[in-house]
């Protein structure tokens, strides 16, 4: 094996596991599984087009080696992962698992994932076993392949090279056609992947064909490495994968693969002793770091620092390469430990944990994830993780990821004017949405107007995915241009500082239709509440687990500065947290919040009875002068 590939996957594991401990600073990190894909492509196809030639391939023998890299170190993952979700995991967390316990022992992780959330959203954040889709997508890939890449080599060199080509760039262009329609499911789906794979393939068996100038690859090798590094810098989960973007990675690892072993300064990168131990157990590091950090963060609760980041990439790497030693190694390698008992009978070892670990999820799944670990009110609490948010109006008024276009939108259902009641249209992402059940049920005088897309926050110049600034270009330009006359405008978000610089001149836009209102942030937790509240007591929980002094200051400077731009402002920390005692349960004990931030219904009613009491009235007010004006004398 060469070792600057093995440099090259040692990069890839680096930036997935760096991007899954701090993703804010690697956002494109997640990208290093496309690299793994390519790499993979390029290595099981250079080793079977060589035993093809030497007529030494055996189908059976390539499964099988197949299974003797993967399985050994997947099992004791999954074996340990299990014991640690019995002590840690909540019931419904604990029954989401073992699903996908079962999907990773029959390798269908990523088709389990498309019906649940997406890669990238939140409450996928403690699946200990979410990473194990890019395991099924390799292993779909390599259950056809080989039979395949057997009848072409048979084919002139011209043919293998087209239909390679065309294979490609039907797979790719499916990809881009796909994530248009439903990104969660093109992200996941196997085929989609696959001309990465095949990008591998290419670059591993037809381009050496190609005679180029060794300073010309030398220096196509630096470019694709700064190419790389700039997609994992300024790539983020907006950017779509599959899709268009997802080529200049794929490119770049080919043509690495390609031409980095005649570059000096990247030999001396790449293949360094520190960088080839890394590569060499990237599988085993990929493997562990995932569970390693959601269940740090699960057990810890508490902020991730400097210091916690170190420390997760540490444990990543030294258990990961525990496992290449103790785990990989001697099974890949059995003469090297032929004495030890444990590595005499793979395939009884094999099989006894993969029935062992399927009836354990069976058991888990027909017990509701094993309630009786906990007390019935740790059970209650815990019951809201599974919150049914239905209130929000998904796919009608609020736009989740899911959603590839604003024409998804509901105008029907979500923007019907009122000629009785004052007309109030709330704006922004999933955190207008969870106001809206509260604000329609609580203030049946005014018609509420709802109009959410998920992460899509409604300020000029618009940003975000597709679907969003659709919606919104089509709200603010077309709909408010053209006859949706409303009495006041609600803006709601998950708002940070820097929305502060950008609200003047959305609000300056807005209010030449209505009165705007800006309703401020509200508090986040280290954690979903509900998981907090079934194992801390109640009292100080957002002192000690969520960011309230920032959220402090910010709705400080959002009070001071909101008024100012002409609009009024709507304080939920002052009505959440009144002298920073921060309210964790409505008076009937139920959680105000669901997950980190989104507020359950009656959290919702809670805040917002009083806090929009006082816009209420002057969206009342300003509704009255307008139905004056426009009744004929």
């Amino acid at each position: 094996m060469r070792h600057d590939i093995q440099g090259l996957r040692a990069i890839a594991v680096l930036a997935v596991v760096i991007f899954h401990i701090v993703p804010y600073s690697l956002t494109g990190g997640y990208l290093g599984v496309d690299m793994f894909f390519v790499i993979s492509g390029y290595v099981i196809s250079l080793k079977i087009h060589n035993e093809v030639k030497l007529q030494k391939f055996h189908l059976l023998d390539f499964y099988l080696h197949r299974l003797k890299r993967l399985l050994p170190a997947l099992f004791v993952l999954l074996v340990v992962t299990t014991m640690l979700a019995l002590i840690i995991l909540l019931p419904f967390e604990l029954r989401q698992f073992s699903m996908n316990l079962v999907g990773s022992l029959f390798f269908v992780t990523n088709f389990m994932l498309m019906t649940q959330d997406g890669y990238f959203d939140q409450s996928s954040e403690n699946n200990p076993l979410l990473h194990l889709w890019s395991l099924a997508v390799e292993e779909h890939y390599y259950l056809f392949f080989p039979l395949f890449f057997i009848w072409l080599l048979r084919k002139p060199i011209y043919a293998q090279v087209l239909l390679l080509l065309l294979l490609t760039f039907i797979f790719f262009a499916a990809g881009v056609w796909w994530v248009f329609f439903d990104r969660d499911v093109a992200f996941y789906l196997s085929p989609l992947r696959f001309y990465q794979f095949l990008a591998g393939v290419i670059c591993a068996c037809y381009l050496p064909a190609l005679t180029t100038p060794s300073k010309f690859r030398s220096a196509l090798a630096i470019s694709s490495l700064v190419t790389l590094v700039a997609c994992f810098w300024f790539y983020n989960k907006a950017t779509p994968s599959p899709g268009w973007p997802s080529l200049i990675p794929t490119i770049a690892t080919m043509l690495l693969l390609y031409c980095a072993h005649q570059s000096a300064i990247l030999n001396l990168l790449l293949s360094n002793r520190m960088m080839v131990i890394l590569g060499n157990a990237s599988y085993s590091i990929y493997l562990w770091h995932w569970p390693i950090i959601v269940y740090y963060k699960l057990a810890i609760t508490a902020q991730i620092n400097l210091a916690k980041v170190f420390l997760l990439l540490f444990l990543s790497i030294f258990v990961g390469y525990l496992s290449w030693y103790f785990i990989e190694q001697p099974f890949r390698n059995r003469g090297r430990l032929a004495g030890k008992h444990l590595y005499r009978a793979p395939r009884v070892i094999g099989c006894c944990c993969f029935a062992a670990l399927f009836v354990l999820a069976f058991l888990i799944y027909l017990q509701q994830g094993f309630p009786q670990r906990f007390s019935a009110e740790q059970v209650r609490f815990a019951s809201f993780l599974n919150y049914d948010s239905s209130d929000y109006r998904r796919q009608q008024c609020f736009l989740t990821n899911a959603s590839t276009s604003f024409l998804e939108f509901n105008t029907e259902s979500c923007l019907t004017l009122s000629d009785e009641k004052p007309n109030v249209l709330l704006v922004g992402d999933s955190h207008s949405a969870h106001l809206y059940s509260a604000f329609q049920q609580l203030f049946p005088q005014v018609n509420v107007l709802q109009v959410s897309a998920s992460g899509c926050k409604p300020l000029i110049p618009l940003t975000g995915r597709k679907h969003c600034v659709g919606l919104m270009e089509w709200l603010y330009h077309q709909q408010l241009n053209s006859g949706l006359s409303v009495d006041g405008i609600v803006l709601a978000a998950l708002w940070n500082k820097d929305d502060l610089q950008k609200m003047q001149q959305t609000v300056t836009l807005l209010k030449t239709y209505a009165p705007v209102f800006v309703v401020g942030p509200s508090i986040q937790y280290s954690q979903a509440l509900p998981r907090l509240l079934s194992n801390y007591p109640p009292v100080q929980l957002a002192q000690q687990f969520s960011n309230y002094q920032k959220i402090k200051r910010l709705d400080s400077d959002y009070q001071a500065e909101i008024p100012a731009m002409g609009a009024g402002y709507i304080s939920l920390y002052q009505q959440l947290c009144p002298n920073d005692q921060c309210h964790t349960l409505t008076a009937s004990q139920i959680p105000v919040q669901w997950d980190t931030s989104h507020f359950t219904k009656p959290g919702a009613m809670m805040l917002v009875q009083p806090a929009f009491s006082s816009m209420v009235e002057q969206v009342s007010q300003h509704g009255l002068r307008t139905t004056i004006q426009a009744t004929p004398k």
